[in-house]
């Protein structure tokens, strides 16, 4: 299945062995990635990381620690793969994005689900955990939180909240300058690996 193989089955030492033999000044120019002293630099999640070339390891700079391998593949599918577009004030769901419709029901477990589960029913636990991760309350739904996952690359959550009659449900929306970035599968990881850092796994 697509959404396990980019981060799960694929070695980390072959997404190293890719990037190492690639330019970096040539990558940067091409992402719209800094590429300074040796890394490429950004902001995750509200937080400034750096990756190093050619060894791929990944760190927040604000304290120094490592970031996790999940991370250090998706920083580096974004230098290798994509560009940074525009902001963009459209969103769009996730089968929205190519071959996303094909994988809806999994990204629904992956993401929206776990959404739901983890914080349908206390609205200020969900804030409290957007917090984590810069995001800032926007209106709509019960609760619903914006953030960047990348510069200019927003994601938007909403939360409806459960009761004894309804589930909770929940909803997540990507600007559509994503679409530069990253593909269906990236995306789907992405989400994975914010809804941890919500619940302070970084």
């Amino acid at each position: 299945m697509i959404i396990k193989n980019n981060m799960t089955e694929v070695p980390l030492e072959y997404y190293k062995e890719q990037f190492a033999a690639m330019d970096p000044v040539m990558l940067s120019a091409k992402s719209g990635v800094e590429y300074k002293d040796g890394a490429f630099r950004s902001v995750f999640l509200g937080r400034p990381v750096k990756l190093v070339w050619p060894d791929m390891d990944c760190f927040y700079t604000d304290d120094g620690s490592k970031a996790s391998s999940a991370c250090a593949i998706l920083f580096a599918r974004l230098v290798m793969n994509g560009t940074l577009a525009p902001v963009s004030e459209d969103m769009i769901s996730y089968p929205e994005i190519p071959w996303g419709e094909q994988y809806r029901v999994q990204f629904s477990g992956l993401c929206n689900g776990r959404l739901a589960r983890s914080f349908g029913k206390d609205l200020d636990a969900f804030e409290a955990a957007a917090a984590r991760i810069g995001a800032k309350k926007v209106p709509g739904a019960d609760s619903s939180v914006e953030f960047e996952l990348f510069p200019g690359i927003r994601v938007r959550i909403s939360i409806w909240k459960g009761d004894e009659e309804f589930d909770a449900n929940a909803q997540v929306l990507f600007s559509r300058n994503i679409l530069a970035a990253f593909d269906a599968n990236d995306v789907a990881h992405a989400a994975i690996i914010f809804i941890d850092a919500m619940k302070g796994r970084w």
